[in-house]
């Protein structure tokens, strides 16, 4: 299970993962449009993983407030969590 607080966050926000122990996630953050603004990967050290996302996008840009989509993908299983960004 994936989850974010705050929404609506402002400037950056914490994303909670529930994840299976020692397997590899890809979290990616996606815009409106569709476009991939952030990804993170790594493996699940514990059940419960947290990422600090700075609403920042690959090029430490900052991105503007809209609604954004995190995917969380690991293993075969795949979720989707949807949060507003205000700047």
């Amino acid at each position: 299970m994936v989850s974010v607080f705050p929404s609506p966050a402002n400037p950056s926000t914490t994303i909670s993962m529930n994840l299976e122990v020692n397997e590899p996630y890809q979290l990616s953050v996606i815009n409106s449009n569709g476009q991939l603004i952030q990804n993170f990967t790594g493996q699940s050290k514990s059940g419960l993983e947290k990422i600090i996302w700075n609403g920042k996008d690959s090029k430490l840009q900052n991105v503007a407030t809209g609604i954004y989509t995190i995917r969380l993908i690991q293993g075969n299983k795949k979720q989707i969590c949807r949060f507003v960004l205000v700047r």
